[in-house]
């Protein structure tokens, strides 16, 4: 463990870098939750359980067993409900880069959820320490938000279709389309500093059971 700067800690700056890392904590953990939202509500139409046998039965069922999961399990699920392809690439080297990628960003959450001040170089004793935890948080919040942009337009088509085949009115459905719609279009002006307080990451957990299927 680094050694206390006790000329530092308390002090003005010390408050303010405080504020920020308690900030950039949240919203990363909000973006996390937001993943695994969009994730419980997208799996069941594309997943092979969920949308391959039995109809309407199947979805249901599937989407009921997603509720209790977890991020990995929800990632493990992801990986069987997609075909990669790459320009210039092996079938195989595709499916290898994208676990790879899969598999780091549940570490980061893991990291952050579990041992963000056991890391190396990472606490709240000194200046360069509090920094380095800013900026940990910061790459982690783009790599976490890449993956958002992925799925986004996936769950944004989804609602759409699902509105349009739905008798009825779903406001709640509409409301979430209409975020993901200008989520997407937001993309080339989200600035990593300012996302603590925009608010542009839809939240899906309080959508994960919908739509309902008739």
């Amino acid at each position: 463990m680094s050694q206390a700067d006790n000329s530092f800690m308390g002090t003005s700056e010390w408050q303010q870098l405080h504020v920020e890392l308690q900030q950039r904590m949240g919203r990363n953990l909000m973006l996390f939750q937001a993943i695994e939202g969009a994730l419980k509500m997208l799996l069941p139409y594309i997943h092979p359980d969920g949308s391959k046998k039995s109809g309407v039965d199947s979805l249901r069922s599937f989407r009921g067993a997603l509720k209790g999961q977890t991020l990995g399990q929800l990632i493990g699920a992801y990986k069987q409900s997609v075909d990669i392809t790459g320009e210039g690439l092996t079938d195989n080297e595709c499916q290898d880069t994208f676990e790879r990628q899969l598999k780091k960003l549940l570490d980061s959450r893991n990291t952050l959820v579990h041992g963000f001040f056991r890391q190396p170089g990472i606490s709240t004793l000194t200046k360069e320490e509090m920094q380095n935890a800013l900026r940990f948080l910061d790459d982690q919040y783009r790599q976490a938000q890449s993956f958002y942009r992925d799925i986004a337009p996936s769950l944004c088509f989804l609602t759409k279709a699902l509105l349009e085949s739905s008798n009825a009115q779903n406001e709640d459905l509409r409301q979430l389309h209409d975020l993901l719609a200008r989520h997407i279009a937001s993309y080339t002006t989200i600035n990593v500093h300012t996302a603590p307080l925009t608010g542009q990451i839809p939240t899906l957990s309080s959508y994960s059971s919908s739509p309902n299927v008739k």
